[in-house]
């Protein structure tokens, strides 16, 4: 609600493979970090899910 944040995504290749790496900085609180990281946690599994099908 009006905070911002930074969120730094970069995609490596690491071999035949590709590695993301994923920053997010500025959080208000340590709350806000632990939820966000479930958050996105959770879709990156969905994300991990979908490209190996």
């Amino acid at each position: 609600m009006g905070h911002e944040m930074l969120v730094e995504v970069d995609f490596v290749e690491v071999g035949a493979a590709t590695e993301l790496r994923f920053k997010q900085t500025k959080f208000i609180d340590q709350e806000a970090c632990d939820q966000h990281r479930e958050g996105w946690e959770g879709s990156i599994e969905c994300l991990e899910k979908v490209l190996s099908e």
